[in-house]
């Protein structure tokens, strides 16, 4: 028999037997076909689905009508003490932080990440829900703790000063969860690392090599990294992989590894936004996927570091994917609004609203089909295809050049309509690209 489980908010008094008061504890027992139910409120807490549902029968976690949940990577951290002009400092004992996770130390780093010779904290320090700049706080490392110290427009004990310190609010620690929906639930500021195509990828929400996921009507905010992750599982390799060939072996190894049981994850109708990498990220994982109707924004805009995977859409191996009836700007970077990168195959971008953006398409070493129709690609940016054939351009507003280059590299075929390799190094070309009825716009430039 399916089961309702409510989920109650700490600050609530606890309810009959079959409520709970963290989402954990109902993550816990959750079983396929039951919902989790969830009363406004934020939890504060890392939510790690032990089961996942089965097809027809999916766990479904949702905010209850008509009330805001927020889950969140932040903890509240009060008892600071005054240094005069407006600063105010706190020291913390490492002992409190866990997950494998410590704010003091722990920073982004990974395969094709470039810090441009600066420090980049996972953590962040928020007070009444604004995110302090690098010029108003600094974290101290020491011997078994740490010190913060940051300027605040008033007492931080009498608001509310947060600190992030997990990595992750609703991610499996363990892969093949499949099933599970998340809807309505706000999801802000955890402290994912950085998600390299050969790595393990972690998000603020992700799936961690599941399938069948479907994220609908929910907001994810306040990454350091990535916002959702459609991505891959770790492996002994992670983080010894900084060549681009080495994504070949890492291919040939998800094949070998469920590549073919993956994906098929729907995210719609969600607001994912001010997550420095990206938005949606995906290796692998987002196989058959549909990206559709979210509002996706200021991501990677302040471009604080450097890198090979940063966008409001990064997908490495976008295998029978749709992206479609998205809006999606103030996307940093050379790379922009959507990266489709390596293995582009049966793709179809549709229908998206693109403005503000630092660049609107890049497609690297695809070898197609690539359907792009219907969008208005208005930041007045390049479109990239490189190393890239059959992609099909029909009825799209572009608002600058388009530049086809060529690419040396080679790169998986899959067979049509599966995630079964039948060339495992195939020559990437410039070839059988087609525009039909698109309307070109180029703002006259001015000395």
């Amino acid at each position: 028999m399916n089961a309702t489980i409510h989920v109650l908010a700490a600050i609530l008094t606890v309810g009959p037997s079959e409520e709970f008061k963290s989402v954990q504890a109902a993550a816990d027992i959750a079983a396929p076909g039951d919902e989790v139910v969830i009363s406004a409120g934020v939890y504060r807490e890392w939510v790690k689905p032990r089961n996942g549902g089965v097809e027809g029968r999916p766990i479904v976690y949702r905010a209850k009508d008509g009330e805001r949940v927020e889950i969140t990577g932040a903890d509240v951290v009060k008892g600071w003490t005054a240094l005069g002009g407006g600063e105010w400092t706190i020291e913390l004992d490492y002992a409190n932080f866990g997950d494998g996770f410590n704010p003091f130390t722990d920073n982004l780093c990974g395969s094709w990440f470039d810090g441009n010779g600066l420090v980049h904290p996972r953590t962040a320090l928020i007070f009444n829900g604004r995110r302090l700049g690098d010029g108003e706080r600094r974290f101290e490392a020491g011997e078994g703790k740490g010190r913060i110290v940051a300027r605040f427009p008033s007492d931080p004990d009498e608001g509310t000063a947060e600190l992030v310190v997990r990595p992750a609010a609703f991610y499996p620690v363990e892969e093949g969860r499949d099933f599970i929906t998340l809807r309505g639930i706000v999801f802000r500021d955890a402290a994912p690392n950085w998600a390299p195509p050969t790595g393990e990828q972690v998000g603020i929400v992700g799936t961690h090599w599941s399938r069948g996921w479907i994220v609908e009507e929910c907001e994810i905010s306040g990454s350091p990294a990535s916002g959702i992750t459609l991505g891959k599982y770790g492996d002994e390799f992670d983080g010894f992989s900084d060549d681009s060939q080495d994504f070949t072996a890492t291919v040939e190894r998800a094949a070998g590894h469920g590549l073919d049981r993956v994906g098929h994850h729907t995210v719609r109708r969600c607001r994912i936004h001010h997550c420095g990498q990206a938005g949606i990220c995906g290796s692998l994982g987002a196989v058959f996927s549909a990206i559709e109707e979210n509002d996706i924004g200021f991501c990677h805009w302040g471009e604080k570091f450097g890198g090979f995977e940063m966008a409001g859409i990064k997908i490495h191996g976008a295998v029978g994917m749709t992206i479609a009836g998205n809006t999606i700007h103030h996307c940093g970077g050379r790379f922009g609004g959507i990266w489709l990168d390596w293995m582009a195959q049966d793709a179809t971008i549709s229908g998206n609203l693109m403005y503000a953006n630092g660049n609107e398409l890049y497609f690297e070493v695809c070898h197609g089909p690539i359907l792009v129709k219907g969008n208005r690609l208005l930041s007045g940016k390049d479109i990239n295809l490189a190393g890239t054939s059959n992609a099909t351009f029909i009825d799209n507003v572009i608002t600058d050049a388009i530049y086809t280059r060529g690419d040396e590299r080679r790169t998986p075929l899959f067979k049509t309509g599966t995630c079964e390799i039948a060339i495992l190094e195939k020559p990437c070309e410039n070839r059988h690209n087609r525009f039909e009825n698109n309307i070109f716009y180029f703002r006259k430039k001015h000395d």
